[in-house]
């Protein structure tokens, strides 16, 4: 199977940055993707309804993700008190970025498999790790901006409804509906889990926030949609994709209806 993150490769900056900036993350990646490589072994087994077997706990993702939240404080990445969906996050965008510079593809579809399809056990034990080090970070610490600003994230926060999922205006990322949860409370939004396809895809978050998406209107054979720059309002013939070109700005990006 191809997945669509698969060809992604980082740049030289952003090579860099992982060595000046993250050195302690820099240390702990590699362990934590020996770690997940082989875990991935053991969700490829499948039961006699075709379902991965289950994720044993003697293969050292735990231990070797603790120690990568322990270098996320210590690389300013991760804030003190910072909720575990955000620092979840976060580890997507790490993973994204060490996989586009090592390509260790294994590696980077358990990280998909457990913290999207898994992620209510993801979360809990991300929970259960942050609790447990908390002792060692400084209360006062906050995250630097850096991180966000130079790594490639996947995705921005203009995203669109269509007949058949979200998608993000800005980067070739569609999540179908059958591969989300539509979530009201405690926060509204969707809920990436990829259970129907397994077409994982690390460039998408793993909450989608609803405040992100904009359902288009239709009116008299055009669409109306809002430029994900400027947010002037545009219109479109009602085709399967459009190519959307902005009069004020001149952004052009491209979505489903």
């Amino acid at each position: 199977m191809q997945y669509l993150f698969e060809n992604i490769r980082a740049n030289s900056t952003q090579i860099e940055f992982f060595k000046t900036k993250l050195p302690h993350v820099s240390q702990a990646m590699p362990e934590f993707f020996r770690s997940m490589a082989i875990a991935y072994k053991s969700i490829e087994q499948k039961n006699l309804y075709g379902m991965p077997q289950g994720i044993r706990q003697d293969l050292g993702v735990d231990t070797s993700l603790k120690l990568l939240l322990i270098a996320c404080f210590n690389d300013h990445v991760i804030a003190a008190n910072e909720s575990a969906k955000s620092a979840i996050e976060k580890l997507r965008v790490l993973t994204l970025n060490w996989y586009a510079i090592k390509g260790e593809i294994n590696a980077a579809l358990f990280f998909s498999y457990y913290f999207y399809t898994m992620s209510s056990n993801a979360l809990f034990i991300t929970k259960d790790l942050l609790k447990q080090i908390e002792f060692l970070v400084d209360a006062s610490q906050s995250a630097s901006h850096a991180f966000e600003e130079t790594l490639l994230i996947g995705h921005s926060k203009s995203w669109y409804r269509s007949s058949n999922g979200v998608g993000d205006k800005l980067n070739d990322v569609f999540i179908h509906d059958s591969d989300f949860t539509k979530t009201d409370l405690p926060k509204p939004g969707y809920q990436v889990h990829y259970k129907k396809s397994f077409q994982y895809d690390l460039r998408a978050p793993i909450f989608v926030d609803l405040t992100w998406v904009e359902a288009p209107v239709t009116s008299d054979g055009k669409v109306i949609m809002s430029c994900p720059s400027c947010g002037q309002k545009c219109r479109g013939p009602v085709f399967a994709q459009l190519e959307v070109r902005c009069p004020r700005c001149k952004q052009v990006w491209t979505q489903r209806t």
